[in-house]
């Protein structure tokens, strides 16, 4: 009787697993299908560019088309990547917001696929990372941190299949995430000082193999045009150190407290968790993710000037993996029934959308604003043309969009800087960009004031270079 009994219940658990698993494919594809309405819903707020997104279309637009603006030292991939989209679409600004958008997509996937190997449920963790703030704010915008992200979890992802040509595909995703954004190089770094801990040396060898594989091209192409393997990397960083201000780490890490709200909470208990995993497995998968959150905290806290929001987007999936074990923790310590468990995840989800609200009203706001940039971008395209040169304290966004050579308003001695770049128009915006001093073009005889546009934020001012006929 006990023997039948057994064999029932082992026919019966495959049943109630796949129905598990089916419950949570449409479960997954339906939080898929809701962001991405999102998504395009938010690029519909928010028409106009911003800064960095410029300068990437540009770029893209360099492989295919003459372009007048370009900042060559840059991580190259995503500019590729574009570029391939537009082979298909023609050059669109909506195409290389729609590639992102996949990509963002495709992070909820992958992530998903790592939670279901750290989890029981993947459902939870994958639904709070998907609402995060940085991730809605940052996952349709043509800024390189989506991109960076999604090779980053797949490469995490292939490592801890663990097996040996999956080992080479991580190290070769590994090696896309740093040309896709330089500091990722940190992921890579993160999996070395793992296998040496632990010493795995095949998988070292191989995760190095793929990674030299993806980077190989770049770096002989860098040889061959600049005589230099790393051009980009040094003429970037160069740059960065050189025009940006220091700001306190206390930055970040509220930054980071807005965006995970009460979930950042049940960190300490996630990393007191891991002493509870008994497979050694999954212990080892645990490992990465600290030495990587490790890592790339220490870097953007301490050695990037700027703490930019959207820094935070490559740590923070993994930070929710760890206060998701944290929560987890808390269960079985409290011995909290699944009924009651239910109810806290769903307060902490509705916790997580407060911020989420916030920046949705602030992105709101500033695509109502932006109008007024839109207009002056109209006017200056229609009343110039390509390779026309345009001075401007906020100037990527005609670099890109009117297809101009736009240089910064850098030095307050405007007559000088007319004489050096013979501009057709000096564009100056109230708020944004470099701050600058109006009245160094008031009070200039070199320009004249042409077109003034209002709006509630803002205002922006043309002015003529009184040197071009």
């Amino acid at each position: 009787m006990m023997e039948m009994k057994k064999e029932l219940i082992k026919q019966i658990k495959p049943k109630k697993n796949k129905i598990k698993n089916i419950i949570d494919d449409y479960w997954i594809v339906a939080l898929l299908l809701v962001i991405l309405i999102v998504f395009l819903w938010l690029n519909s707020l928010n028409p106009v560019l911003v800064w960095d997104e410029n300068v990437y279309l540009g770029n893209a637009r360099s492989h295919l088309t003459p372009s007048y603006f370009t900042e060559d030292f840059r991580s190259p991939l995503l500019e590729y990547i574009i570029a391939g989209a537009w082979l298909v679409t023609g050059e669109s600004v909506f195409t290389a917001r729609l590639t992102i958008i996949l990509f963002s997509l495709g992070i909820i996937f992958v992530f998903y696929l790592i939670s279901k190997r750290l989890f029981k449920n993947a459902l939870v963790p994958t639904l709070l990372f998907a609402i995060s703030s940085e991730f809605i704010f940052w996952g349709f915008r043509i800024y390189t941190d989506s991109v960076s992200l999604f090779f980053v979890l797949l490469a995490f992802y292939l490592f801890i299949r663990e097996k040996r040509c999956l080992y080479v595909l991580s190290g070769f995703f590994a090696a896309l995430s740093f040309l896709t954004r330089f500091p990722l190089a940190l992921f890579a770094l993160s999996v070395g000082v793992y296998c040496l801990i632990k010493r795995k040396w095949k998988p070292l060898l191989l995760f190095c193999t793929g990674f030299l594989i993806g980077v190989l091209p770049w770096l002989i192409y860098n040889f061959l045009i600049y005589n230099n393997p790393l051009w980009d990397v040094f003429a970037l960083f160069s740059a960065v150190n050189q025009y940006t201000q220091a700001q306190p780490p206390s930055l970040l890490l509220l930054s980071l407290a807005k965006s995970l709200f009460m979930l950042i909470l049940f960190l300490p208990l996630g990393i007191y968790g891991l002493i509870n995993i008994r497979k050694k497995k999954i212990f080892d998968y645990w490992m990465i993710i600290i030495i990587y959150t490790i890592i790339s905290l220490i870097y953007y806290l301490f050695f990037v000037k700027l703490k930019l929001m959207r820094y935070n987007l490559v740590i923070v999936p993994f930070l929710i993996l760890l206060s998701c074990l944290g929560l987890v923790e808390m269960f079985r310590m409290l011995k909290v029934k699944k009924m009651l468990s239910v109810v806290i995840i769903i307060i902490i989800i509705c916790l997580m959308l407060i911020p989420l609200k916030t920046q949705i009203n602030v992105m709101k706001y500033k695509g109502e604003c932006n109008q007024v940039k839109k207009q002056a971008l109209d006017y200056v395209k229609n009343n110039t043309r390509p390779g026309d040169t345009v001075l401007g304290n906020e100037w990527v966004g005609y670099g890109y969009c009117a297809n101009l050579k736009a240089f910064s308003l850098w030095n307050h001695d405007i007559d000088k800087l007319i004489e050096l770049y013979a501009p057709h128009y000096v564009i100056y915006h109230s708020k944004g960009g470099i701050s600058y001093n109006l009245s160094n073009l008031e009070e200039s005889n070199q320009v004249e004031l042409e077109k003034v546009f209002k709006g509630e934020c803002y205002e922006i001012m043309i002015f003529k270079s009184l040197s071009i006929s």
